[in-house]
């Protein structure tokens, strides 16, 4: 990550500018361009501290000497008090809200927060702490308060010393409201009270037992076209994670005019090629066609008279008709068959059908006598379909 204005790289550590050139002996650290030691005889100093006339100091506030009201950190004398609270002893208002002042201007990775001048995990045994909050002899403890200290009758909250409340106010802030020694699921007051046990990948948890804990379990039962069924739960993100399907694997793209899609073995589902349509459905219409949202294909007519071949012995110079033409044609058309081509039953006369079973397909035929126009007969054959004589 950047430095800080002002600041350097040395090994991976940003540190100030006039200590970039500066190389120190064994026990010492440098600051402001001068090697101090880098523990004090009763304390032992954070890694941007160094020992100043036996107290701890931050490396940037070596000779600073802030106004009343102020404190140094990261080089700058920042407030001791933040919207009318005062901080925590050890603790400064940089933006809005009490910070421990070894912690000003550094900056941890997502499973770490900085306590004391170093970053520290938030795992927890078998829990992760909330957000906020670091693991400290194996409990969660709010962060801002790590190498603070508050008056007696006080805790430190957020950075902030606050009067004890009793009972224990609130359960999931690493801290002990009611000063009688134990905080959040740790305190009988919080007994069945809902908490957050700091995995992300549960929910409704509660303090049982002086832990947080019984929340279910989030499932990761909905992977993608290219992941593997069941998935696994990050615990700090709450972000299901799937094992990748092999690649080559049929897999759907979401795209019906597309066939032999395939998984690309990263998770992605790689494109086919398009869905063929030179299968019209009669010699009248064209080929090829188009593929439709849902698959299909849309073959275009061809105009009417063009020859074709029917498959069916009863008919002979078969012609193209028009689903224009034939779709208004009456129930006594000039040959006398009644047989206008169709492709619904709504384009045939009367209460006429349009057949859609071989070996004639595609022709509006009558029931029965009432289908056919007054003055006309059913005529029943059976091997073609029936029709209106007139």
């Amino acid at each position: 990550m950047p430095c800080h204005a002002g600041h350097g790289c040395v090994d991976g550590t940003c540190v100030d500018a006039s200590c970039v050139h500066v190389r120190c002996g064994e026990g010492e650290r440098c600051a402001q361009g001068r090697c101090l030691a880098a523990h004090c005889p009763d304390a032992r100093c954070a890694p941007n501290e160094v020992c100043r006339l036996g107290r701890r100091v931050f490396s940037g506030c070596v000779d600073v000497t802030c106004p009343v009201g102020q404190r140094c950190a990261d080089g700058r004398c920042l407030d001791v008090n933040c919207q009318g609270q005062a901080c925590a002893d050890g603790a400064v208002c940089p933006d809005g809200r009490c910070v421990e002042v070894s912690c000003v201007g550094l900056t941890c990775p997502a499973d770490r927060v900085c306590a004391d001048g170093r970053c520290v995990s938030r795992h927890c045994g078998s829990q992760i702490c909330p957000s906020g909050q670091a693991c400290v002899e194996g409990r969660c403890v709010d962060a801002a308060c790590v190498g603070t200290s508050c008056p007696k009758g006080s805790d430190c909250v957020d950075g902030a010393c606050r009067p004890c409340g009793a009972p224990e106010t609130s359960c999931g802030d690493g801290v002990d409201n009611d000063c009688d020694g134990a905080a959040d699921c740790g305190d009988p007051d919080c007994a069945g009270v809902k908490c957050d046990d700091g995995n992300a990948c549960t929910s409704g948890e509660s303090c049982v037992q002086g832990t947080c804990g019984g929340g279910a379990v989030k499932s990761c039962d909905t992977p993608g076209v290219c992941e593997q069924a069941f998935g696994t739960c990050d615990p700090l993100t709450g972000q299901c994670s799937y094992p990748k399907r092999g690649e080559g694997e049929p897999c759907e793209d979401g795209d019906a005019c597309t066939v032999g899609d395939s998984c690309d073995g990263a998770g992605r589902c790689r494109v086919g090629s398009p869905r063929r349509c030179d299968a019209p459905p009669t010699d009248c219409f064209a080929s090829p066609g188009v593929c439709v949202a849902d698959g299909g294909c849309v073959h275009q007519p061809r105009d009417a008279g063009t020859a074709c071949d029917d498959g069916n012995g009863c008919t002979l110079d078969d012609r193209c008709e028009s689903v224009a033409v034939t779709s208004g044609c009456s129930s006594a058309p000039a040959n006398t068959t009644g047989r206008c081509r169709c492709n619904a039953n709504s384009q045939c006369p009367r209460a006429q059908i349009c057949r859609t079973v071989a070996p004639y397909t595609d022709r509006c035929t009558p029931n029965g006598a009432a289908d056919c126009a007054p003055g006309g007969a059913l005529v029943k054959l059976s091997s073609c379909p029936n029709y209106c004589s007139h």
